[in-house]
């Protein structure tokens, strides 16, 4: 019985030895009846452990898009991969000694078409794991996607560089996402209103979360890369883009600002200007009325100017921004601006003065300016040179001509005794009057 089993022409075939020798039940010599069965003795045959290097190997190379090897080694093999090997291949293997196992690409398919059990060795892995995931071509097609994201940002950023490869990290490498984190921070961009000037209203307001813009959170991060902002600053970051964290934070220096309501802040603010002493007003203080009860109001950039007034015993109502506009600087301006008050502007003579007059300008297009102007600044000693990029002066294109030309700086600190004039465009006695109405 034993020798006839021997001359049987069915041992001939690789998968009788293999299933006859090991726990999985034979398969007989017959060609499957079906896909569905062929599929399942593939399964039964290639899930055992001792083929997972061969899986693994097939896989990789197919779904980083290489070409399969024309042979699969293994190198220090396990005795059941070893056993497993030598009886698929119906042969002994290249190295007797167990040191290896080198199996014939061309073969083994050879062998699964004969079956009838699948064509390919890349049908055999999707058959047996599952679909294959070409992540050459997924990161292809990531990469476009990336690359479609960065055309598509109309906004100037910073450092381009490192704000894409932040975003890329932020996102955990999907474009899906960073694409949704773009628009979110493309509305934040645009959206952003002066009257939600706390993080928290913006953000309730822009993404239903009025946490959205807390200092850990992705889009704060994102607004940091944007701007070029070191991390971890939120509340300059905040400022920098009209956000006050909070309303006591931001504050005005003022001189001789009265106003008509009869409140506490207002009855305070009308006994500090009828003394002549400077008041520091919260944006917190404008929760309630506070309509201005001056002929007219001086804006300057630094409080030097301000204090010179004071000392000075100067009767004129003074803002001073303490370099660019706080909200409860524009807040007082924009009440003056809707109570029909004149309203002159200035700042230093540079490149960051400019930027200053240049946004007030837009904001109250009826303002003038006082001693802001190509003589004044020619008439002053020469300041620290001017840094690059001076911004255009639409209003008085002369200014921005003559300085460019000129290439030095004026504080407002080098012409105090000029500014004391302040050169009121109303009457004397109307200023008179009205000041002490």
């Amino acid at each position: 019985m034993h020798g006839t089993c021997h001359r049987h022409p069915m041992l001939a075939n690789p998968f009788l030895r293999v299933y006859g020798s090991s726990i999985l039940s034979p398969i007989p010599l017959t060609r499957p009846r079906n896909m569905t069965d062929a599929h399942d003795r593939l399964r039964d045959l290639f899930r055992d452990p001792a083929w997972t290097w061969l899986r693994d190997r097939i896989r990789r190379s197919l779904e980083l898009d290489h070409a399969l090897p024309s042979r699969f080694v293994r190198k220090h093999p396990s005795e059941a991969e070893l056993r497993a090997a030598r009886s698929l291949m119906g042969r002994s293997l290249q190295s007797p000694k167990g040191t290896s196992i080198s199996l014939s690409r061309d073969e083994l398919e050879s062998i699964l078409r004969s079956a009838g059990l699948c064509e390919s060795l890349r049908e055999m892995v999707e058959i047996v794991d599952g679909p294959l995931h070409l992540r050459a071509a997924l990161r292809r097609e990531r990469e476009a996607a990336w690359d479609a994201l960065r055309q598509t940002w109309s906004h100037a950023t910073a450092e381009p560089d490192a704000f894409f490869l932040g975003l890329r990290r932020l996102a955990g490498g999907d474009p899906e996402t960073g694409q949704s984190m773009l628009l979110d921070l493309d509305r934040l961009l645009r959206e952003m209103d002066s009257e939600d000037q706390l993080p928290t209203r913006t953000a309730a307001r822009l993404f239903g979360n009025s946490h959205a813009l807390d200092g850990d959170r992705p889009l704060t991060r994102l607004l940091a890369l944007h701007a070029g902002h070191p991390p971890g600053e939120t509340r300059s970051l905040w400022r920098r883009f009209g956000l006050t964290p909070d309303e006591v934070s931001s504050t005005i220096l003022t001189l001789g600002i009265r106003f008509r309501e009869d409140h506490s802040v207002a009855r305070a603010a009308n006994a500090l200007a009828g003394d002549g002493i400077p008041n520091r007003m919260l944006l917190r203080h404008f929760r309630q009325p506070c309509t201005p009860n001056v002929p007219e109001v001086f804006v300057c950039e630094n409080p030097a100017v301000l204090e010179a007034a004071a000392e000075s015993g100067v009767r004129a109502a003074l803002v001073c921004t303490e370099g660019q506009p706080s909200h409860a600087c524009l807040r007082l301006l924009d009440a003056c601006s809707a109570a029909g008050i004149p309203i002159h502007l200035r700042a230093d003579f540079d490149a960051a003065g400019l930027h200053i007059v240049n946004f007030l300008h837009r904001r109250y297009p009826a303002a003038d300016f006082w001693h802001f102007d190509p003589e004044t600044y020619t008439a002053a000693p020469s300041g620290p040179p001017l840094e690059a990029n001076l911004p255009d002066t639409p209003w008085n294109p002369a200014l921005s001509a003559v300085m460019s030309q000129t290439g030095h700086a004026v504080h407002e600190e080098q012409i105090l005794p000029r500014l004391m004039l302040f050169k009121s465009k109303l009457p004397q006695h109307q200023v008179h009057n009205q000041i002490i109405s």
